[in-house]
């Protein structure tokens, strides 16, 4: 507004006068204009300063337009250039920093970008700020970091002090701090110990530890109408606070958990196919040992000598058969002598007998000659009446009873337009174990669907599903707990 009332009365000097003189009949001297002169000047030469100051921090002006009546012209203040983005915007967060009026900046979770040069650029502008700022108050910069996020002591050049922060808990010692909160909640004696402590394990943060504690609570105390394994829900629970992505899905009928019950006939068929090769073989050894023609030992060794011997001065040639050779060979005393390069010479009967009974051959006709010799097939039949009862049972299995960890790693899933998903995100998490773990287990089983929504009592009771529960959990009720609607638990 001064700038203003200078200007005008530069402008119109001559009519500013004899107005102040008609008005205030005060005589206005002529250095008046020289004085209104000056300060005009030096309020201008502010504003431009104040102008250009505010253009280098913050570009206010980026193109300027020059249009004429046959021209027209673009004029870039700042050109574009392939700078980074911390580059461009650089004077802007230094203008913040500067005005922010702070005297501590933390920054928190910047670990998760996995990249440390950040930490570089920020030393950079705190230092800049810092260069900038009048008053002897320094700006400091505050990081919450991982140990992790540097590889080696090169974090000593972006810090000038660090504190560390000792953990709460880790795997070590979470069991503990489990123990503790479900013991305030006075559910503890609910679960199995030693499974708390294998679960602690995979726990390794007091926040998760506080989280699947209350969304447990919160879980049992909702649908625990038809008394759900308490071991189980804390294992959905868990799994859901560290997969909560996967969780999601699994309420959707997809993700990786879903992939693996849909494929549990795959798994039941693969066992199957195993356990048929296996009665295959032993129904050939039994045919083969019915069908084995030799009478004794002697024989099946003299079937495998392959020497050319003497024993007592006569050869083969001398003997009715290869077995009475063997036969007199054995009998103690016996002088037996080899032939090589034409010639006899002195050879141990243990010497002769090892070269026959470590050859495969021998050792298989031993076996069947044994079982022949002993008519004793019942222990062979009985091992694939066995097998036949565990092919028949394997529907039965929980999914935990037949599936490896390569299953799981191979798990991929395809949608009908041919599009993939290999979980690769799950597969690398740190914590992927977990999922092996309550899987194999039987933590997590093909009855994982009660443990997450409502049951509502329609068709079947509750004390009919409190039967159904008991035999996938494999806890037998009383022999005379009485069944509602026989139909509907058969069906």
């Amino acid at each position: 507004m001064t700038g203003i009332i200078l200007f005008l009365s530069l402008l119109n000097y001559n009519a500013w006068t004899k107005y102040i003189v008609d008005t205030f009949n005060f005589n206005v001297w002529g250095e008046f204009q020289a004085i209104c002169f000056v300060l005009l000047m030096a309020l201008s030469a502010y504003l431009l300063y104040k102008t250009i100051n505010m253009q280098l921090n913050r570009n206010i002006i980026k193109t300027l337009s020059i249009k004429g009546a046959n021209f027209e012209s673009n004029i870039e203040v700042f050109k574009e250039s392939t700078e980074s983005y911390f580059d461009k915007y650089l004077n802007d967060v230094i203008y913040l920093f500067d005005k922010c009026g702070a005297d501590v900046i933390v920054f928190e979770d910047i670990d998760r970008f996995e990249n440390s040069s950040i930490f570089q650029k920020l030393k950079e502008i705190n230092t800049l700020v810092n260069n900038r700022i009048e008053s002897k108050k320094k700006l400091t910069f505050l990081y919450l970091l991982r140990d992790d996020m540097f590889l080696s002591k090169d974090r000593t050049k972006f810090f000038d002090f660090i504190v560390p922060i000792i953990p709460v808990i880790d795997a070590s010692n979470s069991y503990e701090k489990i123990k503790e909160l479900l013991g305030q909640q006075n559910v503890l004696e609910m679960f199995d110990e030693n499974y708390l402590q294998k679960l602690s394990l995979y726990i390794d943060d007091m926040r998760l530890v506080k989280n699947i504690i209350n969304e447990f609570m919160i879980y049992h105390n909702k649908i625990n109408t038809i008394n759900l394994n308490t071991n189980k829900l804390l294992a959905l629970i868990t799994y859901k606070n560290i997969f909560p992505k996967d969780f999601s899905e699994l309420q959707l009928n997809s993700g990786l958990i879903f992939n693996l019950f849909e494929k549990r006939s795959l798994y039941i068929g693969r066992e199957q196919e195993a356990l048929t090769i296996e009665m295959q073989a032993l129904k050939s050894e039994i045919e083969k040992i019915k069908k084995e023609s030799l009478v004794s030992f002697d024989e099946l060794e003299a079937l495998y000598l392959s020497k050319d011997l003497r024993v007592n001065g006569k050869t083969i040639d001398s003997f009715n058969s290869r077995t009475e050779l063997v036969t007199e060979m054995k009998i103690s005393g016996a002088i037996i002598e080899e032939l090589y390069n034409n010639r006899y010479y002195d050879a141990a009967l243990d010497d002769v007998l090892t070269s026959i009974h470590e050859k495969t051959e021998f050792i298989e006709r031993k076996r069947y000659l044994e079982n022949r010799l002993s008519g004793d097939f019942e222990h062979l039949e009985s091992q694939i009446s066995d097998l036949k009862e565990k092919q028949s049972a394997l529907w039965f299995t929980k999914i935990g009873d037949i599936i490896t960890e390569e299953d799981i790693k191979n798990t991929i899933y395809e949608n009908i337009i041919g599009e993939t998903d290999s979980f690769d995100y799950i597969k690398r998490n740190e914590y992927y174990p977990l999922i092996y773990f309550l899987i194999r287990n039987g933590y997590i089983d093909k009855d994982y669907s009660d443990y997450m929504t409502y049951f509502y009592e329609n068709s079947i009771s509750i004390s009919d599903k409190l039967y159904l529960r008991s035999i996938t959990d494999g806890t037998p009720l009383e022999w005379d707990y009485p069944i509602v609607n026989i139909q509907k638990v058969v069906d």
